[in-house]
C-alpha cells in the first residue's frame, strides 16, 4: 500500500511470520514489532539468536520495534530497565538496529515511562542510569532512536490485584525526552503519542479535578496532547477505547467505518496531526479478537481510508 495522502501507516505485530503477513496482506506502509515473552528465559534474559531466525525476517518493512510486554509484569520501562535489566532494552535495539541496516533507515525503539521527570532526578542514580543506557544504545546502534510513550493513569483495573495509579499520563514523557535531548546533545530521542491512553487520562483525571475542586483544571485534551508532543513526536498510536478503558474489549479498541462516532473522533485526531504539522509515523495499535483475521486493523484502516476519502483533512 503507498502512502495515504501523506499518512504513512503501520499495522502492529509480534515476531511471526504469520502476523506480520496477515497484516501485509490487509495493507500498511510498515510493520511495528511488539515484543513479548520471546526473550524471557527461565534464568535470565536470552539473546535474539537463541530465540529468533532474524534472517528469515530480513526482508520485512519493520518500521519500530516495540520493548517487551511481559505476563504478568505488563510493559517493561525505561526507568525499570536502566534499573535492573539494561540487557533487553540493549536487545530490544539491536532487533531494531537489524532491521534499519538492512533498509538504511533509522527505527523508532518504543519504550514506556510511568515516572514523572522531578522524581525520577530524586531517585538515587536513575536518571544518570537512563542516561547512560541510551547514550550507550545510540552509540551501539546508528540505525535506531528511542520513542518515551504516554500511558494511561490506571493499574490493576478489573484484576482482583490492587489499584495503582501511574505517572506519565500527560507530558511527563515530552519533559524527559527533552531532558535526555538536552543532556545528550541529540536529536535521537523523542516520544511516541498513544491516542488511546491521551485519552484515558482525561477521562479518569477530570474525574479526580472535580472531586477535589480547588484548583482549575489542566488541560487534557487530545488538543492538549497533540500541542504538547508536536516538536518531539517519532510515532502516533491511533487506537480508541471502551467503556473503563482497561480490560479486553476495551484498551486499544479499532475504529469502525460504520460507528458514526469512531469515524468522527478519526476525523478529529486526523485533523489535529494537520493542524500542528506532524509528519511522523502512524501505528493502528488496535486490539484484535483474531489474529488470522485481523478485523481490528481492518476495520481501522477502513475508517482512516473513509476520513482521508471523504476530504475535509489538510493533508
Amino acid at each position: 500500500m503507498k502512502q495515504i495522502q501523506g499518512l504513512e501507516i503501520l499495522a502492529k505485530a509480534k515476531l511471526s511470520m504469520d502476523q506480520i503477513q496477515t497484516k501485509m496482506n490487509i495493507g500498511c506502509d510498515g510493520i511495528e514489532i511488539q515484543l513479548l515473552n520471546e526473550l524471557k528465559g527461565p534464568n535470565g534474559w536470552l539473546t535474539l539468536e537463541e530465540v529468533f531466525d532474524l534472517d528469515s525476517f530480513s526482508t520485512v518493512p519493520v518500521s519500530a520495534v516495540h520493548a517487551p510486554i511481559i505476563s504478568g509484569m505488563g510493559d517493561l520501562t525505561i526507568e525499570q530497565l536502566a534499573d535492573e535489566d539494561a540487557i533487553v532494552f540493549y536487545e530490544t535495539c539491536r532487533l531494531a538496529e537489524f532491521f534499519g541496516e538492512k533498509q538504511n533507515m533509522m527505527i523508532t525503539v518504543v519504550i514506556h515511562s510511568e515516572t514523572y521527570l522531578e522524581y525520577i532526578e530524586g531517585i538515587g542514580s536513575t536518571l544518570s542510569n537512563i542516561e547512560s543506557m541510551v547514550q550507550t544504545a545510540l552509540d551501539r546502534y546508528p540505525h535506531i532512536r528511542i520513542g518515551i510513550e504516554n500511558v494511561s493513569p490506571l493499574r490493576g483495573v478489573g484484576k482482583g490485584g490492587d489499584l495503582h495509579l501511574a505517572n506519565n499520563f500527560k507530558f511527563d514523557n515530552v519533559k524527559l525526552a527533552n531532558r535526555l535531548r538536552f543532556d545528550l546533545a541529540t536529536d535521537r530521542v523523542g516520544t511516541v503519542l498513544d491516542t488511546c491512553h491521551a485519552l484515558l487520562a482525561e477521562k479518569y483525571i477530570k474525574v479526580l479535578y472535580d472531586a477535589v475542586g480547588d484548583r482549575p483544571q489542566e488541560d487534557l485534551s487530545i488538543d492538549a496532547f497533540f500541542n504538547a508532543n508536536k516538536d518531539t513526536c517519532f510515532l502516533i498510536h491511533l487506537c480508541g477505547y471502551q467503556g473503563s478503558g482497561y480490560g479486553k474489549g476495551r484498551h486499544g479498541t479499532p475504529f469502525l467505518p460504520n460507528v458514526p462516532y469512531d469515524v468522527s473522533m478519526v476525523k478529529y485526531i486526523l485533523n489535529l496531526y494537520s493542524k500542528f504539522g506532524y509528519t511522523c509515523l502512524v501505528t493502528l495499535e488496535v486490539e484484535e479478537t483474531d489474529f488470522a483475521v485481523c478485523d481490528g486493523y481492518a476495520n481501522t484502516l477502513q475508517t482512516v481510508r473513509k476520513v482521508l476519502h471523504d476530504g475535509g483533512l489538510k493533508l
